[in-house]
């Protein structure tokens, strides 16, 4: 058994948000196509950013992300 991360992608409108809990490991997120931000700061393409456990909300805006773990 391996224990590889659970990649999901997720898909949001213009003006939509995206909540999620990191439970006991952290969430790495990559932003894969169009506009986002965290707490006002704008996440930069391509760029992988963890995520401890916490709870965020991300804004976006035709945006494409994917949740890598």
């Amino acid at each position: 058994m391996t224990d590889e991360p659970k990649v999901q992608e997720f898909t949001l409108k213009e003006d939509h948000e995206l909540r999620f809990e990191v439970g006991s490991t952290e969430v790495v997120l990559e932003l894969l196509q169009g506009r986002a931000e965290v707490f006002g700061t704008e996440l930069e393409m391509h760029k992988k950013y963890a995520f401890p456990p916490s709870k965020f909300i991300l804004l976006y805006k035709h945006s494409r992300i994917g949740s890598v773990r």
